[in-house]
């Protein structure tokens, strides 16, 4: 676990976070939950869009392009339901 922790916290202050969906699963199903705080900027979707406004109907589906769908690339919001 500790090793996960260490690897989990590599990043560099205030430089960009790397990719560790993975190693922060491993960190979940072995108890350390909340995570550790991380203090990196966590990457942006290219294609952002602004979030549906208050006044939207709530069963208007959202857009799937502020996802980052790095590890999760077959599952799309519309197959969720």
């Amino acid at each position: 676990m500790a090793s996960n922790v260490d690897r989990f916290m590599t990043n560099k202050v205030y430089g960009m976070c790397s990719d560790d969906w993975d190693t922060a699963q491993k960190l979940i199903a072995g108890g350390c939950d909340p995570l550790p705080r991380k203090r990196c900027f966590s990457r942006t979707p290219i294609h952002y869009s602004k979030p549906l406004a208050i006044s939207t109907p709530l069963w208007t589906q959202p857009s799937d392009v502020n996802i980052l769908w790095n590890l999760l690339e077959y599952v799309r919001i519309f197959s969720l339901n």
